[in-house]
């Protein structure tokens, strides 16, 4: 019986013809579409999830008593604290990032690259799954010049060699391989290629162990089996009071997340890894359910344009004595027939295009090929979707009458008709409401990468000086020898003046201070601090409102301040004559000397904060060299930075990039959600085309005697073409209404994510509206053109 029914329903596939093909396209594509975004989501939503102790492990974070900003950085000496005065506390572990994929490896005379490397107690290996495969597993990271390293780090420097043992450098300073471990999973957090032991972080940084006000440690704990976490928040708490100097008491506090919520919690700040929002993957779980929807509904709408057909074969079979059910179960049959197929074309389709959907989703998902969720995940929406996609045409037509069909065919084409058009109308408004929300986003990032920043971020290249060894002040000196070379030799490579700052726009901002102005309306408030010298606003382009800036002529103003203009307002002052300021941690009041203007320092994400700006060179805190360079003399300009910086720091290698593409990179989550929704958004487009396509072949076919006559009596190809453009195009319309609103609230509700965001013009809805409409037109003019220039002759001998 099921052989037969199967043969049944292969026949019928075979007679369909072009609608058959249609259905097949239509479902492979959507599959395909539908295989690519389940990988991603099933990698972002199993981050982290395999490592044995996972629903164990605790993050501990830090927060700000008084912006109530919340961050995964705490202070280098917590996780040491924890483990020696935590008795609650099993196993603790701070990840102190030493290394990263810009850093250079030297093993003989070879350099390597690309490998992230993280300072850790061997804590960290009963935490999470890193297992040793080379080395005593009973003495890890037991010494300061000891080190582990991934299996891929080991093969592509060593190759087939054993690494235990070999000895590598890593900023002049020697390491010794004794230990090599497995590599973790891509989706990992805390996934590194070398582990130093955390003895090396006293060598590094001699007061490590009471830095309190040195951040930069990720922290993660697992808790005794009978302690309690809320009693464990309560014992960070004391931490503060306890272990900070004066200074800092009141500023901060600590408090912990499940690890497994930590790559979802948008709220903790997180450079290394940035969290994934739950709003995210609700997008990209909607437009995977949406574009297989739409190619379900185009399955539907083809079945039901073969209305008559169909139902006389239901009808014949109902008098044959054929139950409702079996009618409905036949059609089933069809549509998971057609599912298997389109299934079956998919899979190297997939394989086809997943490489270019890695690059586009920047994610690395040949591994979710294999997964065996991902194929669960993908079954289950394809049993629902042929139950779905067979039970309503399997409905409509187990209630048919013969008799009636036979008599007024007619009424039944009219009747599903209205099928049609609803399920038309649903699957263009889904279709209408994406396209609007690309527009938006795109606007969004043009608003955000065009907008005035308060500073001028073209052509300015800067050097990465947190690489060099030396001491602060020794620091300083050889990148102000350096600085003054390029300024004197520089002019004919286009190199102007430069600047060495703690910090630059688009990087994060580490000081945060509370100040204390005098004579204000207000006691204190928080400031971002940073230090820079006489040439930053110059290089950088940023005005001073009032005052004056920096200036090595005045001597005073080594004790002097600089304050933003949202310091300004934010104190309550009018003018800074006569006004002083001081840090709550500092004894003595500095006068303020000038105002700069606003500038987005980080993105415009996030609101402009009050910042200070102190004279850099007796701060001692240089870690960045910047310079304006014409950019038709770029790459003459950096050859000659490189041979003057080998000359004075032969030993550091020559780290530089570009302001205002490091800048823009605070944009990339939005840009990477602009590209895959865009081009979901076009693909789904597409595919409801390939459902129009399908229905307007019909109805061409159905109206052929009609557009005989029609043209008998005189009527022009452009008249025909009207009427079968009008019939649709209005449902296309309603379509656009209905969606206008759905996408308004949609990219409202995103724009609350920033704080200085794009407005929702209407010209955008028009835009995306009439791109649809001229799309459908088009197809469907091309399709009646054909049917309204066949000779009329043949055409009134249809049927």
């Amino acid at each position: 019986m099921l052989f037969y029914e199967l043969k049944t329903a292969l026949r019928h596939l075979y007679r369909a013809g072009s609608y058959t093909i249609l259905n097949i396209l239509g479902l492979v594509i959507g599959i395909t579409l539908f295989s690519l975004i389940s990988f991603l989501l099933i990698y972002e939503l199993s981050f982290d999830n395999f490592h044995p102790n996972g629903n164990k492990i605790l993050q501990v974070c830090g927060k700000d008593l008084k912006s109530g900003e919340r961050t995964a950085y705490t202070a280098l000496p917590l996780s040491l604290t924890l483990k020696n005065d935590f008795p609650e506390v099993k196993y603790a572990v701070g990840l102190w990032e030493m290394v990263n994929k810009e850093t250079y490896i030297k093993y003989e005379d070879s350099e390597y690259s690309g490998f992230t490397g993280a300072s850790v107690e061997p804590d960290l290996f009963y935490i999470f799954k890193y297992r040793i495969i080379l080395g005593d597993v009973d003495n890890v990271l037991k010494t300061p010049e000891n080190i582990a390293v991934s299996q891929s780090m080991a093969s592509k420097i060593f190759g087939k060699e054993n690494p235990v043992g070999k000895t590598i450098s890593i900023r002049n300073y020697s390491y010794v391989i004794s230990h090599v471990f497995e590599d973790l999973s891509a989706n990992s957090g805390v996934k590194f290629d070398l582990l130093f032991s955390d003895q090396i972080r006293e060598k590094i940084n001699s007061d490590y162990k009471f830095a309190w006000w040195n951040g930069g440690l990720i922290t993660y704990v697992i808790l005794d089996d009978n302690a309690s976490i809320d009693d464990f928040n309560q014992n960070l708490s004391s931490i503060p009071e306890k272990y900070y100097p004066d200074f800092l008491k009141g500023r901060s506090t600590y408090f912990t997340i499940p690890f497994k919520k930590a790559h979802f919690d948008t709220s903790i700040l997180n450079y290394n890894h940035p969290a994934i929002s739950y709003t995210y993957l609700m997008l990209l779980g909607s437009i995977s359910f949406i574009i297989l929807l739409i190619a379900s509904i185009n399955y539907v709408n083809l079945t039901l344009a073969r209305a008559f057909k169909m139902n006389i074969d239901a009808g014949i079979r109902r008098i044959t004595g054929a139950k409702p059910h079996e009618i409905v179960t036949r059609h089933i049959l069809f549509s998971s027939l057609s599912i298997v197929i389109a299934f079956i074309l998919s899979i190297p389709l997939c394989q086809l295009c997943l490489p270019l959907f890695e690059r586009l989703a920047e994610r690395p998902l040949a591994s979710q090929m294999t997964n065996i969720n991902v194929w669960l995940l993908m079954l289950s929406a394809l049993v629902i979707v042929a139950l779905v996609s067979g039970f309503i045409p399997g409905r409509i037509f187990s209630r048919v009458n013969l008799a009636l069909i036979i008599k007024s065919k007619g009424s039944f084409v009219r009747a599903h008709k209205e099928a049609h058009n609803a399920l038309l109308v649903f699957q263009f408004t889904l279709a209408i409401a994406l396209i609007i929300a690309q527009f938006f986003i795109v606007k969004q990032i043009s608003f955000m990468r065009n907008s005035d920043l308060g500073f001028d971020n073209n052509d300015l290249v800067t050097i990465n000086l947190t690489q060099i060894e030396e001491v602060y002040q020794e620091r300083y000196a050889k990148c102000k020898l350096y600085k003054e070379i390029l300024e004197n030799k520089g002019s004919q490579y286009g190199i102007y003046e430069g600047t060495i700052t703690e910090n630059i726009p688009g990087y994060y901002y580490q000081n945060i201070f509370t100040v204390q102005p005098v004579d204000a309306t207000i006691e204190e408030c928080l400031a971002t601090s940073t230090a820079v010298d006489d040439n930053f606003a110059k290089v950088f382009n940023i005005d001073i409102t009032l005052g004056r800036f920096f200036s090595e002529s005045y001597g005073t103003d080594r004790k002097a301040f600089i304050i933003n203009e949202t310091a300004m307002h934010k104190i309550g002052w009018k003018d800074i004559e006569g006004k002083y300021l001081k840090l709550k941690h500092e004894e003595e009041a500095f006068p303020v000397i000038g105002v700069m203007k606003d500038i987005h320092i980080t993105s415009l994400k996030e609101p402009i904060a009050p910042m200070v700006y102190r004279f850099g060179q007796h701060n001692s805190f240089p870690a960045f060299l910047t310079f304006r360079i014409k950019s038709d003399h770029a790459e003459a300009a950096l050859t000659f930075m490189k041979k003057e910086w080998l000359k004075i720091l032969p030993a550091t290698p020559f780290d530089h990039f570009e302001v205002k593409e490091t800048y823009n990179k605070n944009y990339e989550e939005e840009k990477r959600i602009s590209r895959i929704v865009g081009i979901f958004a076009l693909l789904a487009i597409s595919l409801s085309l390939f459902g129009l396509l399908g229905l307007i072949m019909y109805y061409s076919q159905r109206r052929t005697k009609e557009i005989g006559i029609r043209k008998v009596n005189g009527a022009h190809i452009l008249q025909i073409i009207a009427l079968m453009n009008t019939d649709l195009i209005k449902w296309i319309v309603l379509s656009f209404v209905i969606a206008c609103p759905i996408a308004w609230y949609a990219v409202h509700q995103w724009l609350q994510n920033f704080s200085y965001k794009t407005t929702l013009s209407w010209w955008i809805f028009i835009t995306a509206g009439g791109a649809v409409l001229s799309v459908v037109i088009i197809t469907i003019s091309l399709q009646s053109w054909r049917a309204a220039s066949r000779n009329p002759v043949e055409a009134l001998r249809y049927e």
